[in-house]
């Protein structure tokens, strides 16, 4: 039986301000995801939502050019977008907005038929910060799913208006009413994950929340043995990664750490580096290519090595949605 994967969530336009030039790309954690997958030979959708504005046709468009799939309700808010500028330490600082589109996607009969063809699904936290239609057609989405063969990708993004860390609210009422909301939105995504993935910054974050205590790969080990997970991938920006993972029948927690430098990428290929680049998009690239190696067949390590390898490459190109080199695909 044919398998395809699926992005939900977000699609929406990345504007960067860089030496006080406006950039815009399309982005969105899902939609990059399923980008490169269909670079790499999977087949899959994006399913989100866009508005009835010019945002929204572009986005359409950009995406049939790529040749990527899509689901996409046409909603009565805007497209979404978000402003991405780069820090000093390689990383992003986010500005978002909301009642967008992407607040309001829904299960429709197009999706539920899809449903006993999904081999894998990447979803976060961002679509589904009002806890409402597209919480909840995520939520039904993945419930649906055969749990024993299915993936599904909880790529956490803690982002501003999701990030229990950093609430945006003015009373304490409100503080705790939002701090309930996004508590119920990561531990039931837990639970219906099988994989996470989450960064440096965001592990201790999720770590308080759940009351976890411990370094790193102690707090990794709980999260796999509480919500039952088989894969966390832990991810250190320039540093690499490490994937933990236990084998089947065994209770030893196994680990993978990967670093591919970007110099030698770009020596390897003979490229050089977009004048614009930036790293918005390459943790997308990276869930694409660990999801794509494991559908093909390949082991952890190797899937993890291929995933690095990528997402290294993506570092080098500006915007979220590059074309591949020949050289990285696999």
């Amino acid at each position: 039986m044919k398998k395809f994967i699926i992005g939900i969530g977000e699609a929406l336009w990345d504007k960067f301000i860089k030496d006080h030039l406006l950039i815009r790309k399309p982005g969105g954690a899902p939609a990059n995801f399923v980008y490169h997958t269909t670079q790499l030979g999977i087949e899959g959708f994006v399913v989100s939502a866009v508005g009835d504005d010019d945002l929204g046709r572009e986005l359409q468009e950009f995406l049939d050019k790529k040749g990527v799939r899509y689901i996409m309700h046409i909603s009565k808010n805007k497209t979404g977008e978000v402003e991405a500028t780069p820090l000093a330490n390689g990383d992003n600082e986010y500005k978002i907005f909301k009642n967008v589109a992407y607040d309001d996607i829904p299960y429709t009969d197009a999706l539920d038929k899809l449903v006993p063809y999904i081999g894998a699904i990447c979803f976060g936290t961002l679509a589904q910060r009002e806890n409402g239609t597209s919480s909840q057609t995520i939520r039904r989405l993945l419930e649906s799913v055969d749990d024993e063969s299915t993936l599904k990708i909880y790529d956490i993004n803690i982002r501003p208006t999701c990030d229990i860390s950093n609430l945006e609210s003015t009373t304490e009422e409100d503080a705790r009413v939002e701090r309930e909301k996004l508590m119920a939105i990561y531990t039931t995504s837990l639970q219906l994950a099988n994989i996470l993935k989450i960064n440096q910054t965001e592990l201790p974050i999720l770590a308080e929340c759940l009351g976890i205590k411990g370094e790193h790969k102690q707090i990794c080990e709980a999260l796999i043995e509480r919500f039952k997970l088989n894969i966390v991938i832990y991810t250190l920006g320039e540093e690499g990664s490490i994937v933990y993972y236990k084998e089947a029948g065994s209770q030893e927690l196994q680990e993978s750490y990967c670093r591919v430098d970007i110099d030698d990428i770009i020596s390897e290929l003979n490229i050089t580096k977009d004048e614009n680049c930036d790293t918005v998009g390459a943790g997308d690239s990276f869930t694409a290519a660990f999801v794509a190696g494991i559908i093909k067949g390949l082991d952890i390590k190797d899937a993890h090595y291929k995933a690095s390898r990528l997402a290294a490459y993506v570092c080098t190109r500006q915007g979220a949605m590059p074309q591949l080199h020949k050289s990285i695909l696999f």
